[in-house]
């Protein structure tokens, strides 16, 4: 018979083999989830069973641009009757709209079934040369175990018939589709990670040992109270360095979704928390994911770039946007819902002083809750408006943890001074250089950031220096993260910045105080203004 194929160049992966990998993706996570491994299995191999079609072969083949939609989940539907009828709402769902919706609408093409249902000759021609390519597919079927029979045109078409019905139905419905997003989250898994699926399938779903955090110390006040409670989420309010991540950290209970707000914090986080948990974690599954994660490696594998957005992580590092999807329903929300199902979610320095962002967090904290995850806030500074209302969502199942004020007199490590304009740090900034002092400045817009840089580097040109914003190019940023910490890979100092031992300057926008590790001597920083 034919090669068929699934995948185009450089790879191109069989049909047969992707299959197999969805497959066993399919019901490990099924296990994981506690739904049916069979269902999971059927609807893994049915999925994309419909690329035996010879329109899709050709197309994967060709440079040519198609003059007609053609849609795979489509004839791979046109086999559900092969299935059980219990099971076909099932797998009529992981199929139809593991790519597109079942409507897509104006605007975006008009491919989903629904919308070429209202179009001249879409049946037939999804139909094709139907004796022919579905003996192939038939064939394929066998060969996973699936119980076939030969299935006449028009029976197909009945099929075919089954599907937009249900999917007429389905479409006025409320709620997500457990079965498309296990699928989705499948598909994904196996079409990144190929003919590593199965090695990378044995990491997955690991809850990780976080014994490292219940380390105690003086200068870090919550280290000193217990962790411990029945309450089911968690609301810490600590000035920073009060020890809030580890605190969090000790809250958690099984698989870890973290979230800081800015894409630069949680690149150091994620070095950070992957060298804390190195000794007890030897191989941890910890990802990082934003726009730019690609960038970000610690072990520098092809598969742990690829793993970044997948299923099953026992840490994954992210910022708030990307729970967007589940807030507002974009593509791919259920396969990111059942990945957090039950799981503990630290929301860490929630940054909300807009309405609408405040809104969204309230949000994202309700569907949270809907899907059994056990909640963890730490803050320095929210807003208290949200902290009631998050307060009155997750009700009385709250552990509440605020230093008293007691502790507060404590903790106190500074000096600060108020300055009327920045020319009158300049006195500062050279009593610092004297010293050997390194000096962080912090102003709260780029261009400020940019002008004070430029003039520092007028009066100090012989000094080591460094400027740090969020519009930098994302693997120059990475770059200068690295430089900033003064780390090696190893984690041992290179006498750079955090870890010189003589006088440096950094200006940054805020971007560099959520999460990045380091210790300076003196910061000058532009205040907030005041919200009245």
């Amino acid at each position: 018979m034919e090669k068929l194929f699934a995948k185009s160049g450089p790879e191109w992966t069989s049909l047969e083999d992707h299959l197999h990998q969805v497959a066993i993706s399919a019901v490990a996570f099924a296990s994981f989830l506690g739904i049916s491994e069979e269902i999971a299995y059927r609807g893994a191999i049915l999925h994309d069973i419909g690329k035996a079609h010879h329109e899709f072969q050709k197309r994967l083949k060709s440079n040519a641009k198609p003059d007609k939609v053609f849609r795979h989940e489509i004839a791979s539907l046109f086999f559900i009757s092969l299935f059980p009828e219990s099971e076909q709402s099932h797998l009529i769902e992981m199929v139809v709209g593991h790519h597109k919706s079942i409507k897509t609408g104006d605007g975006v093409g008009e491919k989903g079934i629904l919308d070429l249902d209202n179009t001249e000759d879409y049946e037939d021609y999804h139909l094709g040369n139907w004796e022919e390519w579905s003996a192939k597919a038939i064939e394929l079927l066998k060969q996973f175990g699936i119980k076939t029979r030969e299935i006449s045109r028009d029976q197909a078409l009945d099929n075919l018939k089954i599907v937009v019905d249900y999917c007429r139905y389905q479409v006025k419905q409320k709620g997500y589709s457990e079965w498309r997003g296990l699928l989705m989250g499948a598909d994904h898994f196996a079409s990144a990670l190929i003919s590593s699926t199965e090695d990378e399938l044995k990491n997955c779903f690991k809850q990780p040992n976080l014994n490292f955090y219940e380390r105690i110390h003086p200068l870090y006040p919550l280290s000193q109270i217990s962790a411990k409670s029945s309450k089911k989420h968690s609301l810490v309010v600590a000035c920073t360095g009060a020890g809030k991540t580890d605190f969090l950290f000790r809250r958690c209970t099984g698989r870890v979704f973290y979230t800081l707000p800015f894409q630069a914090s949680i690149n150091a986080m994620f070095n950070r928390i992957g060298k804390d948990l190195a000794g007890d974690n030897p191989n941890l599954d910890i990802r990082v994911l934003h726009a730019s994660s690609s960038v970000i490696k610690r072990k520098g594998s092809v598969e742990e770039v690829a793993l970044q957005s997948l299923f099953g992580s026992s840490i994954k590092i992210l910022t708030p946007h990307q729970f967007a999807s589940i807030a507002f329903g974009l593509k791919g929300y259920e396969a990111l819902i059942l990945d957090l199902k039950g799981c503990d979610v630290i929301l860490d320095e929630i940054h909300t002083y807009t309405g609408v962002s405040q809104a969204i967090v309230i949000k994202l904290v309700e569907i949270l809750k809907s899907i059994n995850c056990k909640i963890h806030i730490g803050t320095a500074t929210m807003p208290t408006i949200l902290y009631n209302k998050i307060l009155s969502l997750l009700g009385d199942d709250v552990l509440e943890i605020s230093l008293p004020k007691k502790e507060l007199e404590k903790f106190n490590r500074h000096q600060t001074f108020k300055i009327n304009s920045f020319t009158d740090s300049y006195l500062t900034i050279s009593q610092a250089i004297t010293q050997k002092q390194k000096i962080l400045i912090v102003l709260n817009r780029v261009s400020n950031a940019q002008k004070v840089y430029d003039e520092i580097c007028q009066l100090y040109p012989n000094i080591d220096k460094m400027l740090l914003h969020s519009r930098y190019r994302r693997y120059d940023r990475n770059e200068k993260e690295k430089e900033l910490i003064g780390l090696d890979v190893n984690g041992e100092p290179i006498s750079k910045f955090n870890t010189a031992s003589d006088a440096c300057i950094v200006v940054s926008t805020q971007i560099v105080e959520v999460s990045l590790d380091i210790s300076f001597d003196v910061m000058i920083t532009e205040t907030a203004h005041l919200m009245l």
